[in-house]
């Protein structure tokens, strides 16, 4: 079944476009801000995203998912209908910019084509790919276990894109304190994860320490479930 992340801060159309989705076939991630969505480990096939979000804005949430996902399914919907907004919104990489109100049967229709349009897209890219369930990361034709944390890792990593992820995040990922003794845990699930990308036959660079910053991963990856 389709997940479609719908991160809008308006509660009750939250509630009603999510109602509306679930309604015919699809399953909902409903999210308020773009951080309770950063949070989360859920495996999204589509996103649907508000612009005038609390912090964090929509548009700096669709780069950071197109950056980690060049093929992800991207619907912006959004009460802003300047012509300046919808071009910066192409630009950064939506699929498709709606503005509101819209009609819920043309909401549906939306994700249908784009659902349509990417529909076997990841299967035939070139990267990591990462069965929540079994945590098994796989690529090529390569295959190894992983931990929880290192899910986790990788999950994080992936979402925040070319932007990377600070010290900080990386051990609230890890619900640790930071410290001495945190670093000193981060720097060694690092190790050993970059031992396993490179078991499977990842470049050294996949997993890239950015100095006095935290990390970055440059290797695209796909969750599965």
């Amino acid at each position: 079944m389709t997940t479609i992340a719908l991160v809008e801060d308006n509660d009750d159309l939250r509630v009603f476009t999510a109602l509306f989705l679930e309604q015919h076939g699809y399953t909902v991630l409903q999210c308020e801000d773009a951080e309770s969505f950063l949070e989360t480990n859920v495996p999204v096939s589509i996103f649907i995203i508000d612009l005038n979000l609390p912090e964090m804005d929509g548009f700096s949430l669709v780069q950071s998912i197109r950056e980690s996902d060049p093929e992800a399914a991207i619907i912006i919907l959004s009460a802003r209908d300047w012509d300046d907004d919808i071009v910066k919104g192409y630009e950064l990489g939506a699929d498709i910019y709606l503005t509101k109100p819209t009609n819920p049967a043309i909401l549906l229709s939306t994700v249908r084509r784009v659902t349509q349009r990417h529909s076997g897209l990841n299967a035939q890219r070139v990267g990591l790919c990462v069965d929540r369930i079994t945590q098994v990361m796989r690529f090529d034709q390569a295959s190894c276990s992983i931990s929880a944390s290192e899910l986790a890792i990788l999950h994080r990593l992936s979402i925040a894109g070319a932007r990377g992820l600070e010290r900080f995040e990386m051990a609230e990922v890890l619900d640790l304190d930071l410290d001495h003794g945190s670093r000193k845990a981060i720097d060694v699930r690092i190790v050993r994860l970059r031992k396993k990308l490179a078991a499977l036959g990842c470049a050294k660079s996949t997993l890239e320490t950015m100095r006095g910053y935290g990390y970055r991963l440059n290797l695209p990856m796909k969750f599965t479930n």
